[in-house]
């Protein structure tokens, strides 16, 4: 079994729920797609944002990004 560790990093337009969603599921769908991923290998997620972004939690973008039902955890921090 193969296990890896991949990290990114993407710039919200405003501290808006809707653009902190909409930057978490773009880089989320960017990293599967270059690392030529399937979401359903995915053990966990964890994520981080700068204090300056308080108005979503990245980990609740993942949850709602389709294709990520298998149930992996996702952390914000």
């Amino acid at each position: 079994m193969n296990v890896r560790g991949i990290r990114g990093a993407v710039q919200a337009d405003s501290n808006s729920e809707e653009s902190i969603f909409e930057a978490t599921q773009q880089l989320l769908t960017t990293l599967l797609a270059r690392n030529s991923l399937d979401q359903t290998t995915i053990v966990s997620a964890f994520l981080t944002t700068t204090a300056d972004l308080d108005a979503a939690f990245p980990a609740y973008a993942v949850r709602e990004l389709g294709g990520w039902e298998s149930g992996a955890p996702s952390l914000c921090a």
